[in-house]
Formats: C-alpha cells, structure tokens, sequence
C-alpha cells in the first residue's frame, strides 16, 4: 500500500488531540496559581516582610502568564487545524515549564 506524501503533510490531526495537553496545561495553570496565592496569603498574615514572599507572588504571576500561553495554543489550534499538532507540542512544553515554575518558586521562597 502506497501513501500519498502530499495528503500526509497536509493531514490534520484531531482536535481531541490538542485539547486534553491544552485544558490540562490550563488546569495545572490554574491549580499552581492558587496554592501560590494561598501561600502568599498564609504567608503575610503577621507581615509580609519575610524572605522569599516576592518569590511567591513572583511564582503566581508566572502560573498566569504560563496559562495564557495555554489558552494561546488552544485557539491557534481552534483557528488552524494544520497547526494541532504543533499547537499540542506547545500545550505539553507549558504543562513542564508550569511543573518547573512551580517546584522552582517552592524552591527560592524556601
């Protein structure tokens, strides 16, 4: 059986393979988000002054900017199918960025 080279580059790929990396980099997003925040809160309940607290605020900017880029590649892929794939490489690249953001904040803030 022969294949079509030009039919499979211009294959596109499901979209249920872009949006389970994508709404899971958005949901860690936002999970990652809130314990920062929490944190923060927890954190200056007597005062704010503590070594490590701009870490932690520093950490929870970062979760949101990191799921906007997760909502980014979920609309590249909604708007261009051809890109799906490439769209899904981004979401899972955020979703470690996220997981490393994350233990790094935990890290410096310590």
């Amino acid at each position: 059986m022969r294949t079509n080279p030009e039919a499979t580059a211009r294959r596109t790929y499901l979209a249920s393979a872009m949006w389970m990396p994508g709404v899971l980099a958005l949901i860690a997003a936002g999970l990652f988000w809130l314990i920062d925040g929490v944190m923060v809160l927890l954190g200056c309940m007597d005062t704010c002054d503590q070594p490590g607290m701009q870490w932690l605020s520093t950490g929870a900017d970062a979760q949101g900017y990191l799921a906007l880029a997760a909502v980014v590649a979920l609309a590249i892929s909604a708007i261009e199918p051809r890109w799906r794939r490439g769209a899904a490489r981004a979401a899972w690249a955020v979703l470690a960025a996220e997981a490393g953001w994350f233990v790094l904040t935990a890290i410096l803030a310590g």
